[in-house]
């Protein structure tokens, strides 16, 4: 390569005072709007980042709520509690009829009879369900309040069948009744909820 001549280097020279003029004569406020969107163009990807991992907590969450109320259901199903217990109340309706039948007394009620109906469930059977009770905000609104309903539901026939609840100490008829019902909407809930739905 041949070394330049001094016409060259004068050319040079001058382009390089052109630019110089150039970048000279600008409008003060560049710099500023530059370190403007520059710092939003560098949030972008900080931004999708937070937006995509709140969505993936969010449906993990989500999920593994679903799944555990699925389970909870099909291990409700497969103990046929609810049959259980519609099979103790008639018995019992059909035992407090007896009594109503024989009873000459119309100055007292009769006596009623009770059966007592315990299920020991561990205190942790409900895991994933305590562990993200702080996450149930992001979780969709729909399904949010039917998740809440069944869990309370299961939880308060869980209370009401320990030894020390309504029906394991002596149920009634109406508290078989009462448990019957918060067990049936509690399945109903799970299968509005099951994720083959979703």
């Amino acid at each position: 390569m041949d070394s330049p001549t001094p016409q060259d280097l004068s050319q040079y020279i001058q382009t390089l005072k052109q630019l110089k003029e150039l970048t000279t004569n600008t409008n003060p406020w560049i710099p500023l709007w530059s370190a403007i969107a520059g710092g939003l163009i560098a949030s972008i990807p900080n931004g999708i980042g937070a937006f995509l991992r709140g969505r993936s907590t969010r449906k993990s969450v989500e999920i593994a709520l679903l799944v555990e109320i699925a389970n909870m259901a099909l291990m409700i199903r497969k103990r046929n509690f609810v049959n259980q217990l519609k099979e103790r109340r008639d018995a019992l309706i059909e035992i407090n009829n007896q009594i109503a039948s024989t009873h000459n007394d119309s100055k007292t009620p009769p006596n009623r009879a009770s059966q007592s109906f315990q299920v020991t469930v561990s205190n942790d059977y409900y895991k994933i369900y305590k562990a993200n009770l702080d996450k149930l905000g992001i979780v969709d609104s729909k399904k949010l309040s039917k998740i809440v309903n069944f869990y309370s539901l299961v939880e308060s026939v869980m209370l009401d069948a320990k030894p020390t609840g309504n029906l394991g100490a002596a149920g009634s008829v109406e508290d078989y009744t009462e448990v019957i019902i918060f067990l049936e909407d509690a399945l109903k809930l799970a299968d509005e909820l099951s994720p083959q739905i979703t």
